[in-house]
């Protein structure tokens, strides 16, 4: 099944890029740089994704975050200013579920370029797994 992405922003320029891995101090993962620089976010149809010890999964993928878009809360640049404090350390929200919740990923280590899920219901905020790359991750969205 081929993934589509509605409502993406403008194209990005690799400098553009640069500029978000000096902000985050970190290189992006080169499977989602690929697809930050194709897409700059938007909306993923379908959207649906399997999360293994979530016990409310399935859940959606709302919308990718992307750089310079209308609405502040889909930029990628919003979670690293506005609420670094929800975000684990070394960890990039690259995307939300309709509950809120986020998709991250690890930009440092031996798991950079895992994709996990955030789940910030809880009081105390909890990491699944998805995927061991960005391209996995993107495997496993489905209707």
């Amino acid at each position: 099944m081929t993934l589509d992405i509605k409502d993406a922003g403008k194209q990005l320029t690799r400098d553009e890029v640069v500029a978000l891995e000096n902000e985050v101090g970190a290189p992006l993962p080169r499977q989602y740089a690929r697809f930050l620089m194709a897409n700059n976010g938007g909306v993923p149809r379908p959207n649906i994704v399997d999360i293994n010890g979530l016990p409310t999964s399935p859940t959606d993928v709302q919308e990718f975050f992307g750089l310079g878009l209308d609405i502040e809360t889909s930029n990628l640049t919003w979670y690293i200013r506005e609420v670094p404090e929800r975000i684990p350390m070394g960890f990039l929200a690259i995307a939300c579920d309709s509950g809120g919740n986020l998709f991250c990923i690890s930009l440092a280590g031996e798991d950079a370029g895992q994709v996990s899920y955030l789940d910030l219901t809880q009081e105390r905020s909890s990491m699944y797994l998805i995927a061991a790359d960005f391209d996995g991750f993107l495997a496993r969205i489905r209707s």
